[in-house]
């Protein structure tokens, strides 16, 4: 019954997300609260405030729902690297994505399973802000780079750990 509900709403509900100028003021409680309709810059925003707050390996799994999502609603504005969302999303996956991925690459397997967790939640949670009909080819293959990077990270874990240990980086295994 709750899938048809959600289909109905999916289908019937025109996109009426809340735009990156509101998220930026929204509080970590605001953003997980309207996760389902907020524009992507808030999940990297999301990943980032709870990084600082010490939530380190919640840091993580947000910042991969941001990055499907924001891959995803990146689909509709096509390649242009000067775009003001490409350039967006290139500057957050830069400078929140290089410290929480540093600290995902101390523990690869927790890493690949917050992949995995955020792939899911994507899966099971409404996008209001660009719906997930408007393109589902590339919702598809943007899924599947994440399984496929969530793959790669379990093969090579013990390769990512030596290379962490060689550099005096932090390892949590």
């Amino acid at each position: 019954m709750f899938k048809k509900i959600k289909t109905f709403f999916s289908d019937v509900i025109s996109e009426i997300g809340v735009p990156k100028e509101q998220v930026v003021s929204m509080s970590v409680d605001e953003l997980k609260k309207d996760a389902q309709s907020i524009h992507p810059i808030g999940f990297y925003l999301l990943a980032n405030k709870v990084f600082k707050e010490g939530k380190k390996d919640e840091s993580i799994f947000w910042f991969y729902v941001g990055s499907i999502r924001y891959r995803y609603f990146l689909s509709s504005v096509g390649e242009d690297p000067f775009d003001h969302e490409n350039e967006l999303f290139g500057k957050v996956q830069f400078e929140i994505g290089g410290v929480i991925l540093d600290y995902a690459g101390g523990h690869p397997e927790f890493w690949a399973e917050q992949i995995g967790k955020a792939n899911q939640w994507d899966t099971d949670s409404l996008n209001l802000f660009y719906l997930k009909k408007n393109n589902p080819s590339a919702l598809a293959d943007i899924k599947e780079n994440a399984r496929v990077l969530q793959q790669k990270l379990l093969a090579e874990k013990d390769e990512i750990i030596r290379q962490r240990i060689e550099n005096g980086a932090e390892v949590r295994v």
